[in-house]
């Protein structure tokens, strides 16, 4: 390779690392498009997150219920009666 194309491929190199300096950082409309996707992906992701509690406080009530229903039949069969209710004599 000859003195001129040693200059000529340093000075390409030079233009390429020039224009590369220019464009470095995000423009403000990308980094708004992002947070705007991430904003979107959590809600999607939080939101049946939330609700679960609510889920399981609804399927736990009959369960509950049905808990007191045989504690009451329970304390019926030992001592004849519940609380309310007439006493056997």
């Amino acid at each position: 390779m000859n003195g001129t194309g040693a200059l000529f491929c340093a000075k390409n190199l030079e233009i390429i690392i020039e224009k590369n300096a220019l464009h470095r950082g995000f423009t403000l409309i990308e980094l708004l498009v992002v947070a705007t996707i991430l904003g979107v992906l959590m809600t999607v992701a939080v939101v049946p997150i939330l609700r679960l509690p609510k889920k399981s406080r609804n399927t736990n009530v009959p369960v509950i219920l049905e808990q007191i229903r045989t504690a009451l039949e329970m304390y019926r069969a030992d001592y004849g009666f519940v609380s309310g209710s007439q006493r056997r004599s």
